[in-house]
Order: structure tokens, then C-alpha cells, then sequence
């Protein structure tokens, strides 16, 4: 209890900083979720334009590759490692300037007898309280706005898709093999074979669950660094007393 009083304390002192730090967190959770999803959403509409190419004849064909959507979901893989990469120096340099403004604070809170773990815990939760607010924006925001959250989704795959092949894909078509063989073109997005339908295997519970994740990474990563920089910081006052 006297660790979250000194947090919410340190969090009203440094509102601007908190404030800050909280909005740059929450923003990678959200697009660490966001790729998240969008490789979940490249898996579903793999399966999916599978079962409709099957749906037609064991013999259909296309000039598009289903294999191609297993090159989607590198990139999103990539660019998640790109995004947490990111993250981690970013958020080293932010840690840095966050605990060199509190080194005095870190030494009274040594001197009022808190051990490494207490302080820790005081400053993550300094940390963690911006963060809660924002994040409980965001979750609001998805829920209500989640069909566009879906469409946004969409087009982007949409898009890693048309960037990766030289084909239109708005203008895509089955040649199907039957007695007298013919083609379906699917002439725009909406009724394509890259349309994602969400309502078989994807909804707003994915989406939270992939924003939990996220979060839950991000926690982790950000736990280890201020435990880092907190130990360089308290190791050099210690000498620098001596």
C-alpha cells in the first residue's frame, strides 16, 4: 500500500513524463497488436481461399498462389520483431532520462530502508498507472469501432497481397475444370477471393486476446529494462556515496 502511494505520488509529479510514457507504450502495444492480428486475419483467409477454390473442383486453378499468403505472414512476423527491436531502444533511452530525473528519489527511497525489489515495483507502477488509462482507451475504442478496426484489417492484407504479387487480385479468377470449362471472376474486393470473412474463426475476442498479448510483452520487456537501468543507476549512487 505505501508502494502505490509513493507511485501515484511520482506519477502526479511528473504528470508530463507519465503522460508521455504512457502514450508511447500504448501506441507499440497497439501496433504490436495490430500485427498481431493482422497475421492472424493472413491465416484465416488462407484456409479460407482454400475452401473456396475447393468449393468449385478438385481441378480449379489460379494464377494466384495460395502459398503466397505463407510469405504474408513473414512479413507481418518480421515487422513485428522490427517494431519490438524498435521498442526496446527506444524505450531504453526513455528509462534512461526516466530514472536519471529520479536518482535522488531512488536514494531516499534506499535510505528509508526499500530494498531493489520495493523500488522496482514503485517505479514500474509509476509507469503502469498512465499506461492503465491508456490502455483501457484503447480496448474501449476497439470494442465500439471493431467493423472498422475489421476493414482496416482488410484492406491492409489486401494490400501486403497486391504489393507481393504484379497480378490484380481485384481481378482475380478461378478456372474451373468441369465438362465445359469456365471461369468466376470475383471483380471487386467485397465479393473477391481475398475478401476476409470474420465471422468464421475471428471477432473481437481474438482481437482483445491479441492486444492482451501484446500488452503482456510489452509488460515483460519493459519489467526487464527498468530492472536494468535501476540496478546500473543504484549501483553507481552506492559507489558514488563511498
Amino acid at each position: 500500500m505505501q508502494e502505490l502511494r509513493y507511485a501515484l505520488s511520482g506519477a502526479q509529479y511528473y504528470k508530463k513524463q507519465s503522460i508521455l510514457t504512457g502514450i508511447v507504450l500504448g501506441l507499440f502495444i497497439f501496433i504490436i497488436s495490430l500485427l498481431f492480428n493482422l497475421r492472424s486475419s493472413a491465416q484465416l483467409l488462407y484456409m479460407q481461399i482454400l475452401q473456396k477454390i475447393s468449393y468449385f473442383s478438385s481441378d480449379t486453378s489460379t494464377p494466384f498462389s495460395a502459398n503466397r499468403l505463407a510469405s504474408v505472414e513473414e512479413v507481418y512476423e518480421i515487422a513485428i520483431l522490427v517494431t519490438i527491436a524498435i521498442f526496446v531502444v527506444l524505450m531504453f533511452a526513455i528509462l534512461f532520462f526516466f530514472l536519471k530525473n529520479k536518482l535522488a528519489e531512488l536514494l531516499n527511497w534506499k535510505l528509508l530502508g526499500f530494498n531493489f525489489w520495493q523500488i522496482w515495483g514503485i517505479s514500474l507502477l509509476e509507469l503502469l498507472i498512465p499506461l492503465l488509462f491508456v490502455c483501457l482507451i484503447i480496448v474501449t475504442l476497439l470494442s465500439v469501432f471493431d467493423s472498422y478496426y475489421e476493414t482496416l484489417l482488410q484492406q491492409i492484407n489486401f494490400g501486403v497481397l497486391q504489393h507481393l504479387t504484379s497480378e490484380n487480385l481485384a481481378n482475380q479468377s478461378l478456372a474451373v475444370a468441369t465438362n465445359d470449362t469456365f471461369s468466376v471472376t470475383f471483380s471487386d474486393l467485397s465479393s473477391s477471393l481475398f475478401y476476409i470473412n470474420f465471422e468464421e474463426g475471428f471477432n473481437l475476442l481474438m482481437i482483445l486476446q491479441n492486444f492482451a498479448k501484446s500488452l503482456g510483452l510489452v509488460l515483460v520487456l519493459l519489467s526487464l529494462m527498468l530492472g536494468l537501468w535501476q540496478f546500473i543507476g543504484l549501483r553507481f549512487l552506492t559507489k558514488k556515496l563511498r
